[in-house]
């Protein structure tokens, strides 16, 4: 198991470009689906939205956030048989709690009210505090998205499906573009899923990281 997941780790790359005539199986989308879903999240508050794009025209729509020097990404977006938006919500107050709170209580997570109650003030005080600073609410919602993010790329290189982050577009055009200010949220961030071109010269480059010893400190 630990030798599948890091050869996992290096067989997922950012894919350049996508076989637009090797299409994602519905079972395939609906794992990866299932996979964000099943994502962490800090407190498990899943302040989150996905838009999730297959047809020619939904892929389109997505391209448009993406003009002059950053056509580059829209080329990906329409090639690439499933793309995805990751939104977070612009803030969060006590309706946003008491939804976890439902949820998680539905799911059978509470042996007892008294363990609902304390858990209803631990995420109303959280959240409170986190409303008190403006730029670090939006900070926290934007990185629960990434979660996300890391949790299906690997994924789905584990399935043997390529994939890209995509942060090159323009968030208020696509904000825009699918209404989603009045809906509460703000997209951060694109992944495109697919299989490689036969053209895609990353996918004949060397992986390049620094080596471990740059990186870790044992305390």
């Amino acid at each position: 198991m630990i030798m599948r997941i890091l050869k996992t780790a290096r067989f997922r790359y950012a894919t350049k470009a996508f076989n637009p005539n090797k299409p994602l199986t519905d079972e395939q989308i609906n794992t990866l689906k299932e996979v964000i879903r099943l994502s962490p999240s800090s407190i498990n508050f899943q302040p989150w939205h996905f838009l999730v794009a297959t047809s020619a025209e939904a892929k389109a729509n997505i391209a448009a956030a993406c003009p002059g020097p950053m056509t580059y990404n829209a080329i990906k977006i329409k090639q690439a048989p499933l793309v995805i938006v990751f939104c977070a919500k612009t803030t969060v107050n006590d309706d946003d709690v008491a939804r976890v709170i439902a949820q998680e209580n539905q799911d059978g997570r509470y042996p007892n009210d008294a363990a609902r109650k304390d858990r209803n003030t631990l995420l109303s005080n959280y959240i409170a505090n986190l409303n008190s600073d403006a730029a670090g609410s939006k900070s926290w919602l934007d990185k629960q998205t990434y979660i996300a993010l890391g949790q299906v790329l690997l994924a789905a290189a584990d399935m043997g499906i390529d994939s890209v982050p995509i942060e090159g577009f323009d968030a208020k055009l696509l904000d825009k573009q699918f209404a989603l200010k009045a809906k509460g949220y703000h997209a951060t961030v694109i992944a495109a899923f697919g299989y490689r071109s036969d053209d895609d010269f990353n996918a004949k480059l060397a992986k390049s990281r620094f080596p471990a010893e740059q990186l870790f400190s044992q305390l």
